[in-house]
């Protein structure tokens, strides 16, 4: 028994918006892939490995410089009436 071709699968906009879900996705994962390899972080130097680590992860934070407090944004101007 054949069906009718308006219930054809193609013509459900469920499955449409699930292939379309399905393709984002899959592109989204390629790009951050992409760029994930692009800004590879820099390989630890070996005073930031040293002392206990865990899978190679130190298990302390380095000491970081410190730096000068960011600048207070500016005043608005008010406009003229």
């Amino acid at each position: 028994m054949a069906r009718a071709p308006e219930h054809a699968w193609y013509r459900q906009g469920i499955v449409w918006l699930g292939l379309g879900v399905f393709v984002a996705s899959i592109a989204g994962s390629v790009w951050l892939i992409r760029v994930a390899h692009r800004y590879a972080d820099p390989p630890l130097s070996p005073a930031e490995v040293s002392g206990p680590t865990i899978l190679k992860m130190p298990l302390a934070r380095p000491e970081r410089v410190s730096r000068p407090p960011p600048e207070p944004p500016p005043e608005p101007r008010s406009e003229p009436r």
